[in-house]
């Protein structure tokens, strides 16, 4: 139904996503929300992925994007990716993950873990982060905790000259975390793909 509303032919499609017109065929016939590539095929027919996977909320049609990849990384890494002058390149063996058009190069992708940041985020569902787009208010971002080494994932809540991070699970124990100079930005969160499984 998308791709005939969108006018997009299976051959540019499929040339697009990056898999053969046989396949883009076969996920018609079938249930293409089950498909490894819906986050793809929504991004190139300019379609809400989650309205192509679920058929819930709106379609909302917009301008078709390129798909750009960028690599998953561990959260260790995470920590000094803002830092790194030689970021990967494709090819040189790392995972890499789609994500539409505009993030910047040095941007990466995180597998979520935990329940900290539910109901939005969910353990498993995969973010990108661009450290090159300043943090706001409001923003979700991922921190490097620089006295032990680690990084998380949070809301950033600016008040004044005080700095936190929260939770948006209403349910976590510790919602709130003061933001001391300990602590580096390692990038905003500009998108997410979920884990339907």
């Amino acid at each position: 139904m998308a791709r005939g509303v969108t006018g997009t032919s299976q051959a540019d499609l499929a040339e697009c996503v990056g898999i053969t017109t046989a396949a883009i065929s076969n996920l018609e016939v079938r249930d293409a929300g089950t498909s490894r590539h819906s986050f793809e095929i929504a991004v190139c027919l300019g379609v809400d992925p989650n309205w192509l996977v679920t058929g819930n909320g709106s379609m909302n049609l917009r301008a078709p994007k390129q798909i750009v990849e960028v690599p998953l990384i561990s959260w260790v890494q995470a920590g000094d990716w803002a830092e790194t002058n030689d970021p990967y390149v494709p090819g040189d063996g790392q995972e890499w993950v789609p994500c539409p058009s505009g993030v910047s190069k040095s941007g990466f992708a995180l597998t979520v873990t935990g329940e900290s940041m539910e109901p939005d985020f969910k353990d498993g569902d995969v973010i990108v982060v661009d450290p090159e787009i300043k943090p706001r208010h409001g923003d979700n971002v991922v921190v490097r905790l620089h006295s032990d080494n680690t990084s998380t994932f949070k809301r950033l809540v600016i008040e004044g000259e005080q700095t936190y991070l929260r939770a948006i699970n209403p349910n976590w124990p510790s919602p709130i975390i003061e933001v001391q100079g300990d602590a580096t930005i390692s990038g905003v969160v500009v998108s997410r793909t979920s884990n339907f499984r």
